[in-house]
């Protein structure tokens, strides 16, 4: 679902700029997401594992922080879902370049 908005948006050409206007293009979206994904652990960890697919398949890592930032200050991602995302040497290879961004 994360995934889905994201690409929609993206295709459109709104999903541009800092973290203030990705917020205001992707609003109603990120309520939907935080109503959906409550305060579930494993709901966030899906959601964050979305946004590194999107940024993956989009071509652009440097996104992935300026998304994290936007989806935090919205309640939608925690600091704890985002620090078992960012432990978890599962993914590690795909990950290795987003992380170090960040």
């Amino acid at each position: 679902m994360t995934k889905c908005l994201l690409t929609a948006q993206h295709e459109s050409k709104k999903l541009k700029g800092g973290p203030e206007q990705i917020n205001k293009c992707l609003a109603n979206s990120l309520q939907l997401l935080k109503r959906y994904i409550d305060t579930s652990i494993s709901r966030q960890l899906r959601c964050i594992y979305a946004l590194q697919a999107f940024v993956y398949g989009a071509n652009c890592p440097d996104l992935l922080k300026t998304l994290f930032e936007v989806f935090h200050e919205n309640e939608v991602i925690s600091y704890d879902a985002y620090k078992m995302w960012k432990d978890d040497l599962c993914e590690k290879a795909m990950k290795g370049q987003y992380v170090a961004s960040l």
